[in-house]
């Protein structure tokens, strides 16, 4: 620890130096260039510089010098809503040294950073002496740049030696320092405010890769970040799933949705009359226990239902497909192994018509579905406006045997994060069309 002080007590001087005196470089960067926030596009208020592009769906490796990608991302919530949301529940005051604190901490440094914390300690009055408040406050001021408070806190929370060995290897690494252990991702993290550093720091992260055009890196933490705020114990913030479900978007066509992204694939080469349901045969035949669609094909390999050409190559997924729905947050992902690939806020099961939860596969699709309201009752068919299953269906099976529940696109975009539907989950047309074409039969589907 004592090469971590005085590490920080260097960098602590060079923030000093810059700060009273500002290098022309610096100068120069205030006066014509913007300055890429401690977020990026992985948080909603922050701000990227001009030339941090994002990639163009037709050409991942060549950055556009615009899009409504980035103005949707990079919109920041109002800083109001941003403090209500935020604030932490009564009770948590009550045990301060205990879980609900550590929690309330860890979500106050997620979602409002420094300042956060800062007003959860002001609203209850409390002392900032303990290890759980040091390490939030270390961890926040070190994400705005504020490196002598974040290592003022640190060497006060080294000497309560209340500090785990983790809370003090996250702070070393947001301050630039080496670090002996390798660091887990947040979402494996199951301590509150232990995820809520690692999800700062990633957040950090975000930042440098989405400037340096890195998108499959960042790719990888917007997934990150999606499953650690789903299954954090605070409830999820809804302006950053928006924030990062679309920066995932954008992303991933740079490399889960890129024929030439780094992901584990076999390699098919078309031979003469072939077509995409033979490919998917005799691939799935070659890997047992391998799920694919032609829809999933057609999407990786970018074909946009051009034909096939002889001694075309083609990539097939290897990572098993699945589905997550979280009905807290209202939130579904779709997930390549353990990656996210895609989200999308949907409707869930009304009160009374909750949605089950459970472990299911897909079963029947249809794309124009009927519906059938119920026993003695006629069936409605598509299009008819008492219809309410919008333009696809997709099944669901519980152990082999078909269920009632499924996945269905709604005209009523308005529902989406309500509880609105009879059980099933609602989708915007447009995104239940998406996962129709990329979700094979079988796949998994858990419903929390």
């Amino acid at each position: 620890m004592r090469a971590m002080v005085l590490f920080l007590l260097g960098v602590s001087a060079i923030w000093l130096v810059l700060r009273y005196f500002p290098q022309e470089e610096t100068l120069a960067a205030g006066a014509g260039g913007a300055t890429a926030g401690a977020g990026g596009l992985a948080a909603p208020g922050s701000t990227v510089a001009p030339d941090a592009a994002l990639p163009s769906r037709a050409r991942p490796d060549k950055p556009s010098a615009s899009g409504d990608a980035a103005a949707v991302a990079l919109v920041p919530p109002d800083p109001a809503v941003l403090s209500a949301q935020a604030a932490p529940p009564e009770e948590d005051a009550l045990a301060f040294r205990g879980d609900p604190a550590r929690r309330a901490l860890g979500a106050s440094l997620v979602h409002e950073g420094l300042r956060g914390v800062e007003l959860y300690l002001d609203r209850f009055g409390l002392s900032r002496d303990s290890a759980a408040v040091l390490a939030a406050l270390s961890c926040g001021a070190s994400a705005e740049g504020r490196s002598s408070e974040a290592l003022e806190y640190a060497s006060m929370l080294e000497a309560t030696g209340d500090a785990s060995e983790l809370e003090m290897a996250l702070i070393e690494s947001s301050l630039g320092g080496r670090v002996a252990r390798e660091l887990p991702v947040a979402r494996e993290v199951a301590d509150p405010l232990e995820r809520a550093m690692a999800m700062s720091l990633e957040m950090r992260r975000l930042s440098d890769l989405v400037a340096g055009g890195k998108y499959p890196a960042a790719a990888r933490l917007y997934s990150d970040l999606l499953q650690a705020e789903l299954g954090a114990p605070w409830p999820a913030h809804r302006p950053f799933l928006v924030a990062w479900t679309e920066g995932l978007r954008v992303a991933q066509e740079a490399h889960r949705w890129n024929s030439r992204g780094d992901w584990p694939s076999v390699e098919y080469v078309v031979e003469a009359g072939d077509s995409l349901s033979r490919i998917r045969v005799r691939v799935m035949k070659a890997h047992p226990g391998l799920r694919v669609c032609n829809g999933l094909i057609n999407r990786v390999n970018g074909l946009d239902g051009r034909y096939l050409q002889p001694g075309q190559r083609l990539r097939i997924p290897l990572d098993p497909v699945s589905v997550m729905v979280d009905l807290e947050a209202r939130w579904t992902l779709y997930l390549f192994g353990e990656e996210v690939a895609a989200a999308w806020e949907v409707g869930v099961g009304s009160p009374g018509n909750d949605t089950a939860t459970g472990t299911f596969t897909v079963g029947i699709t249809q794309e124009k579905p009927m519906w059938f309201p119920g026993p003695g009752m006629d069936p409605v068919p598509f299009g008819h406006p008492d219809n309410p299953l919008g333009t696809h269906w997709i099944g669901w099976d519980e152990e082999g045997v078909k269920t009632s529940l499924g996945f269905h696109g709604t005209e009523e975009a308005d529902t989406m994060g309500q509880a609105v539907s009879a059980g099933c989950i609602r989708m915007r047309n447009e995104y239940v069309a998406e996962l129709y074409r990329v979700i094979p039969k079988g796949s998994r589907i858990q419903v929390r």
